[in-house]
C-alpha cells in the first residue's frame, strides 16, 4: 500500500495518469499542524516512552504529538520531532539510525529518522498501537494492539505488517525471552477469578500474559492468574519480571488484617499455566520498605539494580532489596 504521512502544513495534490489512455485522476488534501490541536482520551497510557539515542534521551510526549529530545548530561531541551497522534512508547532499532513510535490515535509505528531527525514515514499496524518492541538484530519489531487483542509484527526492512496475532484481553506490556524465540504479551486488566460477592471465574478464563513462538508467529499457550493489572514484563536471566496490582475483595479497605491492594513485583516462571511464582514483593509492606509504594509501572535494570517507579506515590524505587527511594515532583511513568 503506498501512504502519505505528512508533517508539514500546507496543500498536497496527487495525480495519476493511465499509462495507455493518457486519462488523469486527481485527489488533494489540506494538512494542519498537529501541535496544539486537542486531543484526549484517558485510556491511551505511555509504556517504556523513553530511548536512550547516543547522548541524548528521548521522550514521548504523549498528549502531544512530539518526541522531546534531551541532553543525557542536564536534560536540556535540545529538541522536538513531529510525530502522529499520541505517541506513548519508543523503541530504538539495533545497529540502525532509527527509533520506532507508537503513535496511538493514529493506529500506526513511526519511524523516525535519527540523523534526519524526523519522522520519516509511519506503518498501519492496527487498533490502539500501546507497546514497541524490537527484536535483538533489528529484524521485527512486535506491537501491543490494545484496542482489538493481539500482538503486529512489523519487518523493519521493508517497513510492512507481517501479521497480526490474537493475545490478550487489552495488551500492553512486551517482552522477549533472550534467545528472541518467545514474545511475552500481558493483559493490562485482565482482573482475577475471585469475584466476590460474585461466583469465581474459572482458571482458564483469566488468561493474563500470552506466550507467543516468534518463528510461528502464533500463540502456544498462557499464563494464568498471574495479577490484576499488570503494568509491566521483563524477561531477565531465564525469569519473567512482572509489576503489577494484586487484591484481595473480600476485605474492607480498612482491614488490617486483610491486604485490599498490593503493588508487587513479581518473580515467575516463563510456563504456560497457572502462574508459577518464584518470588515476590509487596513494595509497600516488605520489611525494607520506608512508605507507600503505590501503582507501580515501568522496570528498568542499571548498575545492578532493577528499578521501578510508583506512580501514585511520586517516588522512583531501586531494587536489589528495596535500597534507595528518590522523590518525585510530579506523577511518574517510565
Amino acid at each position: 500500500y503506498y501512504r502519505f504521512t505528512p508533517h508539514m502544513e500546507g496543500s498536497y495534490s496527487f495525480v495519476a495518469t493511465h499509462p495507455e489512455s493518457g486519462e488523469s485522476i486527481e485527489d488533494s488534501v489540506e494538512v494542519v499542524p498537529g501541535v496544539g490541536q486537542p486531543f484526549h482520551n484517558y485510556n491511551y497510557y505511555p509504556w517504556h516512552s523513553t530511548a536512550t539515542v547516543g547522548d541524548e534521551l528521548w521522550v514521548a510526549n504523549v498528549y502531544s504529538p512530539t518526541i522531546s529530545r534531551l541532553s543525557r548530561v542536564d536534560l536540556a531541551q535540545l529538541g522536538t520531532i513531529e510525530v502522529g497522534g499520541w505517541p506513548v512508547s519508543l523503541a530504538q532499532v539495533p545497529n540502525q539510525e532509527m527509533v520506532l513510535v507508537a503513535n496511538k490515535a493514529s493506529d500506526t509505528i513511526g519511524f523516525v529518522d535519527i540523523r534526519e531527525g524526523r519522522q520519516v514515514d509511519a506503518v498501519w499496524v492496527g487498533d490502539a498501537p500501546a507497546g514497541v518492541v524490537v527484536n535483538s538484530d533489528g529484524s521485527k519489531a512486535y506491537v501491543s494492539l490494545s484496542g482489538s487483542d493481539q500482538v503486529a509484527v512489523v519487518d523493519i526492512a521493508t517497513r510492512q505488517l507481517v501479521a497480526q496475532i490474537d493475545a490478550v484481553y487489552d495488551p500492553l506490556a512486551l517482552t522477549l525471552s533472550s534467545d528472541g524465540s518467545e514474545l511475552f504479551v500481558a493483559s493490562h486488566r485482565s482482573g482475577q477469578t475471585i469475584q466476590f460477592p460474585y461466583d469465581s471465574r474459572d482458571i482458564e478464563d483469566e488468561k493474563d500474559i500470552a506466550i507467543i513462538d516468534t518463528n510461528a508467529l502464533e500463540t502456544t499457550g498462557y499464563i494464568l492468574e498471574a495479577s490484576s493489572t499488570i503494568n509491566d514484563l521483563f524477561f531477565n536471566d531465564g525469569e519473567l519480571w512482572m509489576v503489577g496490582t494484586a487484591n484481595d475483595i473480600e476485605g474492607g479497605l480498612n482491614d488490617e488484617d486483610v491486604y485490599s491492594f498490593m503493588h508487587e513485583v513479581v518473580v515467575l516462571e516463563p510456563t504456560a499455566g497457572e502462574a508459577k511464582r518464584l518470588r515476590s514483593a509487596d513494595l509497600t509492606r516488605q520489611d525494607s520498605s520506608t512508605g507507600h509504594a503505590v501503582t507501580l509501572q515501568n522496570m528498568a535494570v542499571c548498575d545492578g539494580l532493577v528499578w521501578v517507579t510508583a506512580e501514585s506515590s511520586d517516588v522512583t524505587i531501586a531494587l536489589r532489596s528495596e535500597e534507595r527511594r528518590v522523590g518525585k515532583e510530579c506523577r511518574s511513568r517510565w
